[in-house]
């Protein structure tokens, strides 16, 4: 009797999604070559908007871009406020002064926030154009107060465009789901050494941020998982080397002379990675 042929298994597409203060960067990984027409046109409205480039690896193709996320720059949203608290004191001050009390004065502190060496300078700036050296302690806990409502405000505009961002992968998932089962995989960055990342506690914030708006935007048909993020920056798709740098941002491999750009290389291997765990 003749054996009935079994039916084919289904394919898989890995989208890798690095992630990073900067930018989001993804790579979708087409193993079939019937996909690549339809995976294009899923792709196209990424790449309309977006930086975007078809790379070819071993025969394998990818759908790469990179979705810069142009965050406010947070000294902006504290500057008017040091301004105007500089002046407050500076006119307290030399109302003391006039009537001969000296009160209590201390070195002013800024609390642990984005970009701190940015608004310590501006607050340096604020303080000698108002004319003062030292500040009432008063001034520490006020200006403490002002920036977490510019932290806040900051915070707002950050999530709305890592929404943006995020919602625009979630429909390229969706679209791809209707060729075949598609697994969403990311850096698993839960614990971020606070030695080698300048803010560790924004950068949790941010990761924690884009995780969260990732699994709302994904639909239910596709995968999450996490993969070990354990060189996903340094070793090139092309040859598994150890990069070379030539900018911070451009990388280089040293057997076939390949430039790389250093979220697309880390999206990429995301793509090829194993997964450690599944988040939904």
């Amino acid at each position: 009797m003749r054996k009935r042929a079994r039916g084919r298994r289904p394919g898989l597409i890995p989208v890798g999604v690095d992630f990073n203060l900067r930018a989001i960067s993804i790579a979708v990984q087409i193993k079939r070559r019937s996909h690549v027409k339809e995976a294009l046109a899923a792709f196209a409205p990424i790449a309309s908007r977006y930086e975007a480039e078809i790379v070819t690896i071993n025969g394998e193709c990818y759908l790469t871009a990179l979705l810069n996320l142009n965050p406010p720059p947070f000294p902006e949203y504290v500057q008017p406020k040091i301004k105007a608290l500089a002046e407050k004191y500076a006119e307290e001050l030399d109302v003391l002064k006039r009537l001969g009390i000296k009160p209590r004065l201390t070195r002013p502190k800024i609390p642990g926030i984005p970009d701190r060496k940015l608004v310590a300078k501006t607050l340096r700036q604020a303080l000698e154009e108002a004319g003062i050296t030292a500040v009432p302690h008063l001034f520490n806990t006020e200006l403490a107060v002002r920036i977490r409502k510019a932290e806040r405000k900051w915070k707002l505009a950050y999530r709305h465009s890592i929404t943006g961002r995020c919602y625009a992968i979630g429909r390229l998932v969706k679209a791809l789901t209707k060729l075949d089962k598609v697994t969403v995989k990311v850096e698993n960055l839960k614990t971020i050494n606070k030695k080698t990342v300048a803010n560790p506690k924004t950068a949790r914030w941010c990761y924690a941020t884009m995780l969260r708006i990732l699994k709302a935007a994904t639909p239910p048909a596709a995968k999450i998982a996490c993969i070990n993020p354990a060189h996903t920056s340094q070793l090139t798709p092309c040859c598994h080397t150890k990069a070379k740098h030539k900018t911070y941002r451009t990388l280089t491999c040293p057997k076939c002379g390949k430039q790389w750009h250093r979220d697309i290389l880390a999206a990429i291997n995301i793509s090829q990675a194993k997964i450690t765990t599944t988040l939904q």
